[in-house]
This record gives C-alpha cells, sequence and structure tokens, in this order.
C-alpha cells in the first residue's frame, strides 16, 4: 500500500494530511503495516520549498519538552534523535520517497545525518 493509500485509508488528523508544504517523514506502523498516529514527524516547508520546522506527536513533545511544532535547533535536535526511525519508515515507502526527493531514503538519511550533526555543532 502506498503511504498516500494508507493515510487515506484511516482517519488521520489533519496535521498528518499530506500536502506540497508538508511531508510525513515518519509515523509508526502497525503490524498491519497501517499508520498509527499515536507518534510521527512532518517536515513543512514554505510556499518557495525551504524546510520551516517540524509538526510532532505528543509522545515526542513529551519525551524532549517541547511544543508540537519544533524549529531551528529543536528541530535538527529531532531529526538527528530521530533519523534510524525517519529512514526505516521512509524506507517502506521507497518509490514515493524517490519520486519527491530523487534519491533512495537510505542514501538521503546518510548524508542528512551528516549534516544534521555537523548544523548542531556549529
Amino acid at each position: 500500500m502506498s503511504l498516500h493509500q494508507n493515510l487515506n485509508s484511516n482517519k488521520h488528523s489533519n496535521i498528518l494530511a499530506l500536502s506540497p508544504q508538508r511531508t510525513l517523514l515518519y509515523a509508526e506502523l502497525n503490524a498491519y503495516g497501517e499508520i498509527n498516529p499515536s507518534q510521527y514527524i512532518v517536515l513543512c516547508h514554505s510556499l518557495e520549498g525551504s524546510a520551516t520546522g517540524l509538526y510532532i506527536s505528543s509522545s515526542i513533545q513529551e519525551q524532549f519538552a517541547f511544543h508540537n511544532f519544533v524549529k531551528d535547533d529543536e528541530m535538527l535536535f529531532v531529526l538527528s534523535e530521530y533519523e534510524r526511525h525517519m529512514a526505516d519508515f521512509c524506507q517502506a515507502f521507497s518509490t514515493e520517497f524517490e519520486q519527491l526527493f530523487a534519491v533512495a531514503p537510505d542514501v538521503y538519511f546518510a548524508a542528512a545525518k551528516l549534516y544534521w550533526h555537523y548544523k548542531a555543532a556549529c
């Protein structure tokens, strides 16, 4: 099942509704491969395509004492902490990921991890 089919097959919160300004980077999958909206990370973009921040689930908010929308250093922290989860999730939907980012998820996240650690150290 594609990511869009998965999201449309169940009633999920509006925050998980995909759009040109929102990309689901991570969500828990249940035993049937369906999205469980209890834990998620949604990347938000401006109309120009620049990353503006992340919407994160309440469980991630509680884990790090963050608000539901994070940006800047908090965004980098969440991305770094959840890099493996996001890579695994996106690998499950690799065809759609490659259409969107023009690179396989494992390649993207390997490079992104290095970049996020570099940015956090600056």
